[in-house]
């Protein structure tokens, strides 16, 4: 097996140990009450939006990709509008 290989692999396995490490950790904080719940929800939106998209709404992941930045992006400048019209009508 080539060098190559073998270094995209550890790569990938350090990867998944730090994801399940975040996700542990996570967990962790809520139980102890340092974080909403609510607030991981958001955290969550784009992840669960790719999975949805992903398998059932479009046919390919890369387009699940692509349609879930775009709708990331709406929600941003959404949220940009509400906060500067909140701030001016204040």
């Amino acid at each position: 097996m080539p060098i190559e290989q073998i270094a995209i692999f550890v790569v990938i396995a350090l990867v998944g140990l730090s994801l399940l490490s975040i996700l542990m950790f996570g967990l962790r904080s809520i139980m102890n009450g340092k974080v909403e719940p609510s607030k991981m929800l958001f955290i969550g939106f784009p992840f669960v939006l790719f999975g949805v998209l992903g398998l059932a709404v479009v046919p390919t992941w890369a387009e699940a990709g692509i349609y879930t930045m775009v709708v990331l992006i709406a929600a941003a400048i959404g949220a940009m509008l509400y906060t500067s019209f909140r701030g001016v009508f204040r």
